[in-house]
């Protein structure tokens, strides 16, 4: 069981934002007016958090985060699907907008990527022109800055 699994909405989604993405690579960046990344050891537990506790934290009413969940589960019936932009739009789609979930993927993905999300997030946090790959010794302070400019 993943240590947020026990926790209401908030306190979940909080502790998923506070983990270090190096120890737990996979992730998403969503929300509505104010969008965050949040952490993950595997798809699996993302899907999971997404299933579960976005409806919780939007505040849904329970039949409609029962359909959220059901939904949910049967995207994954063959196992753990990609990541891939179309699933990202299904799930969007499930989700109706409330949270809007705009990147999912690895954290290397970001610091490293050619996506248009990722180049994006390294110029900004770079500010010196280019969207270079991050490098080691500026990780700590990458990360930090994702979790406080996160919804910029």
């Amino acid at each position: 069981m993943a240590d947020w699994e026990s926790l209401e909405g908030m306190e979940a989604a909080a502790r998923a934002v506070a983990r270090d993405p190096r120890r737990y690579p996979i992730g998403y960046f969503g929300g509505d007016e104010a969008s965050i990344f949040l952490w993950f050891t595997s798809e699996d537990e993302m899907f999971r958090f997404i299933a579960t506790k976005e409806p919780e934290v939007y505040e849904y009413d329970p039949e409609d985060a029962e359909i959220v969940r059901e939904e949910m589960e049967s995207l994954l019936d063959g196992g753990t699907p990609d990541l891939t932009p179309e699933l990202l739009g299904r799930v969007n789609d499930i989700l109706d907008g409330e949270p809007e979930i705009l990147w999912w993927g690895r954290f290397e993905d970001l610091t490293r990527g050619i996506s248009p999300f990722a180049i994006d997030l390294r110029e900004r946090f770079l500010d010196d022109g280019t969207a270079a790959p991050i490098p080691d010794e500026r990780l700590d302070d990458f990360i930090e800055w994702l979790i406080e400019s996160g919804s910029e």
